[in-house]
């Protein structure tokens, strides 16, 4: 099973001004999904994902401060990733391990037959 893996970020809350600064981002909404090779019995590749969103600090100055159109994925990722406490490759394994309980899943429903 091969998964592939990708950040969304849905939004970015921003006070308009802050400190002298323009457009601070306080806040993020985020998606990370993971999308395996493996089709369902509707064709569609089975998929799980971790969402959230994440208040962050206020710049301490303007040497910390990034302005909002020179923001990069990445960077937004590591603020994401510094707030929830984890490391991408957990995210990973844990939705690796949600996708491969859907493939085959641990658990079923069943009611004795003397019912």
């Amino acid at each position: 099973m091969a998964n592939t893996y990708q950040w969304v970020f849905k939004t970015l809350e921003v006070m308009k001004e802050f400190d002298g600064l323009s457009d601070v981002v306080v806040a993020v909404h985020y998606s990370f999904i993971s999308t395996s090779d493996q089709l369902n019995e509707s064709g569609q590749p089975y998929s799980a994902n971790a969402y959230g969103a994440v208040s962050l600090d206020a710049p301490s100055g303007s040497d910390e401060f990034v302005s909002f159109e020179n923001l990069t994925k990445d960077q937004v990722k590591d603020w994401v990733l510094s707030k929830i406490d984890t490391t991408e490759e957990k995210l990973k394994e844990l939705l690796d391990q949600r996708i491969s309980n859907m493939i085959n899943p641990p658990t079923e429903l069943k009611i004795p037959a003397s019912w």
